[in-house]
């Protein structure tokens, strides 16, 4: 037999997740593929994105029958049906613990940023502006852009600055 399953009965589920994983991975990588072949011919690009999802598929299954990861898979495998999961009940409980603590640390961090930014408002490390300043800025090009300090009514910077006339 070309293809012979190491321990055929065992693991299963595992094996399953993880060439379901690998089908994920082809589907993505071959569309992607796809994606970068597109200025191909169509037949070009179908053929060689859907070729490496058989491959990558095919090396998957490969790794799934290694005897050292099969072993692997096995003990995991049996190991998770060892643990003791939370019931429903239990899990939205804790669900919303978790979800009330967020909201109450969203509403503290807030709080104390509101609070740091009206103490420097008041010793003057930080300056009110007007609402007109405001959308002058707003209206100001990037920094980076051509010709700013002219845009913001200032003389640039002469070419030979620094040169002196002799």
């Amino acid at each position: 037999m070309l293809f012979e399953v190491y321990k055929p009965k065992q693991g299963v589920r595992a094996r399953l997740v993880v060439l379901g994983a690998a089908a994920v991975i082809a589907v993505f990588g071959g569309r992607w593929l796809y994606g970068e072949l597109i200025q191909k011919p169509a037949a070009w690009s179908y053929g060689v994105s859907f070729g490496v999802g058989l491959v990558v598929l095919g090396v998957a299954a490969w790794l799934a029958n290694l005897p050292r990861l099969v072993d692997l898979l096995i003990e995991t495998e049996s190991e998770l049906k060892k643990v003791s999961w939370s019931s429903r009940k239990d899990l939205w409980k804790s669900t919303w613990v978790v979800i009330v603590t967020i909201l109450i640390m969203g509403v503290f961090m807030f709080t104390v940023v509101k609070v740091v930014e009206q103490v420097f408002f008041r010793t003057g490390v930080l300056l009110r502006t007007s609402e007109s300043e405001r959308e002058a800025r707003s209206a100001e090009p990037w920094p980076w852009a051509a010709g700013d300090a002219l845009a913001r009514g200032r003389a640039a910077p002469p070419d030979d600055a620094g040169a002196t006339d002799t």
